[in-house]
């Protein structure tokens, strides 16, 4: 009989250690500073490799850097964003050097989506339909030169791997691809369901996420299916939303962000694995980019003084193995 008691307490005291043990991690998680979270939970190298400074002018009263796109080991391209003492704000795409140079390339931008080509030569934007010169444009990065291509409502966009093609989303779920030399508009897909491009895979192609289905679709640059499989990383839990999906330069990784917690992950594709690297601020609503080697992940969030900074994330050599 004492022997059954003292059992059920230590089992009772078990289970008690465990809930409290989940407990304090989830209060950590919910408020304690992210950066203390990261130190204890992850321990991986993150440098911070320059902050942006201020533009000196006393009519600009707030202003914010996002959306960094890695060019080279000097310079990313990156949204300028600025509100004035008349409250009329603008979205620039400017080059940014890590001595603080600040050149900018076009006004009126659409700072939810650009892409640099893979080559880095150059970059696809869409400036904002209230701008009197509203469009999908190409700017040649050495010639300083920018190119309208079309009037389109766009969804998202991106490069093919071989910096051939544009492939865009409309809002009425239709993938279309322009051949950037010819200039000519081809539609390859379309769906009734709602869809998202993610970007486009090793064999150059296309990933499709299905929002009801909670499938992905593989689909060639001619609109043929390849095949249906399961979400990169697993389905979402529920309440989960995954978003900004990036491939590696290498192709071995794909990188993307998890709602509510804001968490960083890292799916291994050969491994079929997902890892979570980081805990970004509360505040963090960005995107990342890859380093040309795949070992490092960079992107803009504030630090403990408010300043705008690029950070620098190093993946483990245990996970790039």
């Amino acid at each position: 009989m004492k022997s059954k008691i003292k059992k059920y307490l230590l089992t009772t005291f078990f289970i008690i250690f465990c809930l409290l043990i989940i407990i304090s991690g989830l209060i950590a998680f919910l408020f304690l500073p992210t950066d203390i979270i990261n130190k204890i939970f992850f321990r991986y190298e993150i440098n911070k490799v320059f902050k942006f400074n201020n533009y000196e002018d006393n009519k600009i009263i707030d202003e914010t850097f996002s959306n960094p796109k890695y060019l080279n080991d000097t310079q990313i391209v990156c949204i300028w964003r600025y509100e004035n003492l008349n409250k009329a704000s603008s979205n620039y795409l400017v080059l940014y050097d890590k001595n603080g140079k600040m050149e900018i390339l076009d006004n009126d931008i659409d700072h939810t989506f650009y892409d640099v080509s893979h080559n880095k030569k150059y970059i696809i934007y869409k400036k904002y339909w209230t701008s009197s010169d509203k469009g999908l444009y190409i700017y040649n990065i050495k010639e300083k030169r920018r190119e309208k291509i079309a009037e389109l409502d766009l969804v998202n966009f991106f490069w093919d791997k071989n910096d051939e093609y544009i492939i865009f989303l409309t809002c009425c779920f239709e993938i279309f691809k322009i051949n950037v030399k010819s200039k000519e508009i081809i539609k390859i897909f379309s769906s009734k369901e709602n869809i998202y491009i993610n970007d486009v895979n090793e064999e150059n192609h296309i990933i499709i996420s299905l929002y009801s289905s909670k499938r992905m679709l593989i689909i060639d640059l001619s609109g043929n299916l390849i095949k249906v499989i399961e979400p990169y990383g697993g389905l979402a839990d529920d309440g989960e939303i995954l978003a900004n999906f990036q491939f590696s330069p290498n192709y071995r990784f794909i990188a993307f962000r998890s709602f509510p917690f804001n968490l960083l992950k890292l799916y291994h594709i050969k491994k079929d694995k997902t890892f979570i690297i980081y805990i970004l601020n509360w505040d963090f609503f960005d995107k990342f980019t890859w380093s040309p080697d795949s070992k490092k992940l960079y992107f803009i969030q504030k630090d403990k003084s408010g300043n705008y900074c690029l950070y620098e994330l190093k993946i483990p050599e245990r996970i790039l193995k």
